[in-house]
């Protein structure tokens, strides 16, 4: 049933809409469920509210209430709430200037004044308790006495309309609205909002902008110089009239030593960003809660990332009240900042905040931060104690984690006690990592799981009490940690193997309820079903230990980092081993494997156990497969069993530092492993299984100490990479005869290698097999190996004499680089390719290249080694004979021959094609000397060229003594025709002249017959001789620099491309050869009439890309474009661009970009342009396209006066 209040509060609802109620009463309607009316609930006149009704709504208890007693020390907090008629106002409550929003908390028995902002709209009736709150004189509310929460209902009226008086009040300053001036006058206008632009002098800025009575103004962004646009709801006075007061100061916004970026989203969401602070600013920092920008002011709500990256001399930041974000980073490296105080608004520390923030001591929350991010904290060495906030539920990865480095002196900082909010269910990984310092850990919450080093390195944490509802903890998550005991609750059934290790644990204990772990009397984990020894406490104080019988799995890391132990006693049940299970145990002596493993697959698990002494492995075992499984012990000694079959771990026993025998099982066919006796120093000796087929790993011996060698005659195949790389003991090698592999580096670096035989079945020897053996002195490469690969024999100082096989086809990279005492070598007919610096730091000066060589690296000889690298050798002769044409060079740098004086190339007497591939390969005149029998200098007989174009001529030449005489060049009458230093013509006048280029210092020499025509220009029928343009088109036909679209017409008004323009510059220029040239425009094919003409002006400077990449060649081009290409053109051929003219003059002057303005008004001043002529006005029309008959016009205006 309906309440009494509710009927009456239907029946008022009923009489205002039938309007039964007096006039003087206000009209209410009703809002939509979806509350999404945009329209005011009142419509508020000036009446006399004496005998208003109004509508009861649900609320709270009223505020007055009885008084509670005086006499406690701690007050009570109120929550006051407003609700609003309509919810898109954008209403909002101030107490004094703080913006509350809709909710604030007050004090028990305060007093509150209060005021209502929603723009556009005005209180029309404040209720509360279903009964209207009288306002103050000035339009205020005053609740005194606070007792209990108060919630309030506004109803919104729309704020009266009608014209209003603006007036505007100016320094320095102009202001229009629309594009009528008004400054220093007064604009009528009809109501709601106003726009108008203020603009100020070059060199000015607005200080402040403000109205009279006080209204929000809103600001734009700058549209155009000094120009700003800004808007104002008007809100006239009880005459109707607004003053708006605009003062502009001379100079510029100075937010020193903080910049800031201004958000501009409408009035209610106008704000600025903190984005940067001066790195220099040293000392105490308050940020302000506004700054004024364009003289309007902005509400400081964010700090942007990394915004106060690295202030190491900022001491102290105050935060404004209104601080909403703080970016990720934000004070990433602020060392000398002691405190910080996190405003009530925010409530997300994001990510790396603080990071590294070493001297940061206090933090101090004032609101209900609910999350700080991954990092927040990091390095805060300093910080000892926070409270956190009881809102928080989220606590990121290292938020207070410290760094840890091995081997540091220094293990202390951070955080010395916790205490985690209820709200916290997860810690995550490394939050508290290398808190040296912490001795105290408090879970107010159900935390249910602990990340992966969450307290790993927290040395001084003696105990924690882990809350019931934990059910994991991560990996290392107490790690290195000082716990002495721990109780795992009932539910933790997830415990990683290393979670404890290297602690300072000596026991631990098991909820009688846990159902997947149990610990004994003596404190050693294992599994429910005691099958799996889980973990033994780190620093339990014993040096031997049984394995309980029965166990049939060893987990992972469960003895890892054990301190004490000497002897471990394993069952016989035993048949798996985890991961690390017994590495790093600094005392452990000797351990036994029992019989019935027969597989070691775990890796590193008794890694670096350097006082194991003693190992016996299981004559059950057939494969060790893990990696580092006995690496860096102290066994002397190794046998291994009789079973075992085959050893593809990595590292299994390297760096086994005491191991000098090794006694293999025979049933070992292949060793697939790589580094398996890799760094095993003592090791002096080796016998390898005598049936061993295959070696595929790599360094599997290598650094070694073995002194002899003789592999088996099984041996196949040496696959891998240095397996006996850098034994530098090793003197003497035997290979079995049915080797056919030998992988890279294989004795590589075996510095005492003095005797090895290869076997004939070698085909190949690969790169760097015998690099570094300095002390070989010869060597027998088997005549059927067709490849020598890169460094093979590198470094062999002492190697003097060596045969190189018939069959052999490729040498390659430095292959015997640095073979000093290798003066001679022949190379063998069938040789194909020689690799760069083949032969570079050797005794050899003199090469015979066989005529079946037909690629060739950079500088086989010739070099020495710089402090660099190679460089050329200038201090003997060397010579090379050809047998046949230039190899291909295929080096890296395209150094086929060094370019030095000293040395001397000899070619063949029918040798054609060397100057060809002479003259691809270096950059310049050769030094080096050449030496052949067939010379001469040709050129064409004859050829035509036409008055005011240019052709470039190509000589061939075979020089006779020395190629680098240069080449020069004659005309017999410059009046008729010209050349250049290149070979360059150009035709100057009509008749005949012969053209000489001489070599060999006039000794050869070729002559080529050169005849100027009068240019003449083919009839076209589009272009009548009554046109403006036709002497423009007669002109560029005839000087070659345009050709009709057919035979027979021009087309004079098609659109000029940008392809077409550069063409036609690039006929002026000559077309100069492109050989070489590249241009980056991936829409300009090479095949097309433009390509070699966008080549040559990109290479020029001429034009540039519509991008980086793009050229648009099929593009219009404007007049602008036109003009701009034109001016880099004439600057490129040394013309005088000097000429200016003032363009002002034009009316479209301004639409001129500033990067064409130069150009314009060189060609202007030069008489080039004259402008676009339309009803009597003359215009530039820079944006308009050109045409065919336009850029004719302006390169005959261009050629007459400046060509």
């Amino acid at each position: 049933m309906k309440t009494g209040k509710q009927i009456l509060c239907f029946f008022l609802a009923l009489a205002l809409i039938l309007g039964l109620l007096p006039a003087t009463v206000q009209s209410v309607r009703a809002v939509e469920a979806d509350q999404s009316a945009t329209e005011p609930l009142v419509d508020l006149k000036a009446v006399d509210h004496s005998d208003d009704v109004y509508i009861a709504m649900e609320t709270e208890e009223p505020a007055q209430v009885p008084e509670a007693d005086s006499s406690q020390e701690e007050k009570t907090l109120y929550k006051f709430s407003f609700s609003f008629s309509v919810p898109n106002a954008n209403a909002t409550v101030f107490v004094g200037d703080e913006d509350m929003g809709t909710s604030f908390e007050v004090e028990e028995g305060s007093d509150v004044t209060f005021r209502i902002v929603a723009r556009g709209y005005k209180v029309g009736v404040l209720l509360f308790g279903g009964r209207p709150f009288q306002p103050n004189a000035d339009g205020s509310y005053t609740v005194t006495n606070v007792r209990s929460n108060c919630s309030f209902t506004v109803m919104l009226a729309k704020a009266e309309g009608g014209e209003a008086e603006v007036t505007f009040r100016c320094t320095n300053a102009k202001v229009t609205v629309g594009n009528v001036d008004y400054t220093g006058g007064t604009y009528s206008h009809p109501g709601g909002s106003l726009s108008f632009t203020v603009e100020v002098p070059e060199g000015y800025y607005v200080q402040s902008v403000t109205a009279t009575p006080a209204q929000d103004i809103f600001c734009g962004s700058e549209i155009r110089n000094q120009k700003l646009v800004y808007s104002v709801n008007i809100e006239p006075d009880n005459e109707g009239k607004v003053a708006i007061d605009i003062v502009a100061a001379e100079g510029t916004e100075d937010t020193w030593p903080l910049e800031y970026v201004y958000s501009i989203n409408g009035p209610s969401m106008t704000y600025a960003t903190v984005k940067a602070c001066d790195p220099t600013y040293e000392g105490a920092l308050e940020i302000p809660k506004t700054v004024i920008h364009n003289g309007v002011p902005f509400p400081v709500q964010s700090i942007g990332e990394c915004a106060f990256m690295n202030c190491d001399t900022l001491t102290e930041l105050i935060m404004p009240d209104g601080l909403q974000v703080i970016g990720e980073f934000a004070f990433w490296g602020c060392y000398n900042l002691s405190e910080i105080t996190i405003p009530a608004r925010v409530t997300e520390i994001a990510e790396g905040t603080f990071m590294g923030c070493r001297s940061l001591a206090k933090v101090t929350f004032l609101g209900r931060v609910t999350s700080i991010g991954n990092d927040a904290f990091y390095g805060t060495r300093s910080l000892k104690h926070i409270d956190l906030p009881d809102s928080l539920t989220s606590l990121g990865s290292g938020a207070f984690g410290q760094s840890h480095r091995d081997g540091e002196t220094d293990r202390s900082g951070g955080l010395e006690e916790i205490v985690l909010p209820a709200g916290l269910t997860k810690i995550e990984e490394d939050t508290f990592n290398s808190c040296y310092d912490m001795r105290s850990v408090h879970f107010l919450g159900k935390v249910t799981s602990i990340g992966d080093g969450a307290f790993c390195y927290t040395s001084s944490l003696l105990g924690i009490d882990l809350p019931e509802s934990v059910c994991s903890i991560g990996k290392k998550a107490f790690s290195g940690s000082g716990l002495q005991k721990i109780l795992l609750p009932k539910d933790c059934v997830d415990v990683e193997p290393d979670a404890f290790a290297s602690s300072a644990l000596e026991a631990f204990e098991v909820d009688p309820g846990n159902t997947a772990f149990q610990a004994g009397e003596d404190g050693v984990l294992y599994s429910r079903d005691g099958k799996q020894l889980v973990l033994y406490p780190s620093s339990r104080q014993e040096a031997a230990y049984t394995v309980r019988p029965g166990t049939v799995e060893i987990g992972a890391y469960a003895f890892y980092g054990v301190r004490n132990l000497e002897h471990i006693i394993l069952p016989d049940s035993l048949r798996e081993i985890g991961d690390y299970a017994f590495a790093e145990q600094p005392k452990l002596k000797e351990v036994v494997l029992p019989e019935g493993l027969e597989d070691i697959s775990s890796n590193n698990t008794f890694y670096h156990c350097d006082s194991l002494t003693e190992l016996s492995l299981p004559s059950t075992l057939r494969d060790i497969s893990g990696s580092s499984v006995f690496s860096c012990i102290g066994i002397t000694e190794l046998v291994l069993p009789d079973g075992l079959q085959d050893i593809s771990g990595d590292y299994i026993f390297s760096s086994c530092k005491k191991l000098n025998k090794v006694l293999f099982s025979s049933a070992i066919k292949k060793i697939s492993g790589n580094h398996i006796f890799s760094f095993c120093d003592a090791l002096s000796s080796l016998e390898l299984p005598k049936d061993l087929e295959l070696i595929s790993g790599s360094w599997n011996f290598a650094c070694t100490s073995i002194e002899k060698l003789t592999l088996p005659v099984m041996l196949q195949e040496i696959q891998g990479e240095d397996n006996f790389y850098a034994c530098e003991k090793l003197s003497e090698v035997v290979l079995p005869a049915g080797l056919r592999i030998l992988g890279d580096g294989s004795f590589g670096s075996c510095t005492s290698l003095e005797k090895i035989q290869l076997p004939a079945s070698l085909i190949k020897l690969n790169s760097g097999t015998f690099s570094g053996c300095s002390e070989l002195k010869h060597i027998e490469i088997p005549e059927k190996v067709t490849s020598i690969g890169s460094s093979c024999f590198a470094g062999c100082e002492n190697l003097t004499e060596l045969e190189l096989p018939v069959e052999l086809q490729t040498i390659g990279d430095s292959c015997f680089a640095g073979c000093n005492g290798l003066e001679a070598i022949k190379l063998p007919v069938g040789l194909q390719s020689i690799g760069s610096y083949a032969f570079a730091c050797t005794g050899i000066t003199e090469l015979s290249v066989p005529q079946t060589v037909t690629s060739w690296g950079d500088c086989p000889i010739g070099v020495t080694r710089g402090d660099r690298g190679y460089v050329y050798d200038t201090s003997r002769t060397y010579a090379i004979y050809f047998a046949g044409d230039l190899p291909e060079w295929e080096g890296m740098y395209g150094y086929g021959l060094p370019n030095m004086t000293n040395l001397y190339c000899y070619f063949p007497r029918d040798n054609t094609t060397w100057m060809e591939d002479l003259r691809y390969l270096m950059d310049g005149p050769a030094f080096f000397r050449i030496h052949w029998l067939a010379a001469d200098v040709s050129l064409p007989e004859s050829l035509e060229l036409t008055v005011g174009c240019k052709q470039q001529l190509t000589e061939a030449v075979q020089p006779a003594e020395d190629p680098n005489l240069p080449l020069t060049w004659s005309s017999s009458d410059e009046t008729v025709v010209q050349v250049d230093e290149t070979g360059m013509l150009t035709g100057v006048a009509p008749g005949t002249a012969v053209i000489t280029a001489s070599a060999g210092g006039g000794a050869y020499s070729a002559r080529c017959r050169v005849t100027v025509l009068e240019g003449s220009a083919p009839h076209y029928e589009d272009v009548p001789e009554d046109a403006w343009y036709y002497e423009a088109v007669q002109y560029t036909s005839e000087h070659g620099l345009f050709q009709g679209i057919t035979e027979t017409k021009f087309g004079p008004h098609i659109t000029m491309t940008r392809g077409m323009l550069v063409t036609v510059l690039y006929r002026l220029e000559g077309e100069p050869a492109v050989d070489g040239q590249t241009q980056p425009f991936t829409d300009v094919d090479a095949g097309r009439y433009y390509g070699d003409a966008i080549t040559w002006a990109a290479n020029s400077g001429v034009v540039n890309g519509v991008t980086d990449t793009r050229f648009a060649p099929e593009a219009a081009v404007t007049r602008e474009q036109m003009v701009t290409v034109l001016y880099r053109y004439a600057g490129l051929e040394g013309a005088d661009v000097t000429a200016k003219a003032d363009l002002e003059s034009f009316p479209d002057h301004d639409q001129v970009k500033p990067y064409a303005r130069d150009a314009f008004s060189w060609a202007v001043g030069a008489g080039i342009i004259q402008g676009n002529s339309n009803g009597g006005v003359t215009t530039l029309s820079p944006r308009n396209s050109a045409t065919r008959a336009q850029v004719a016009a302006v390169l005959m205006r261009y050629l007459e006066q400046l060509g």
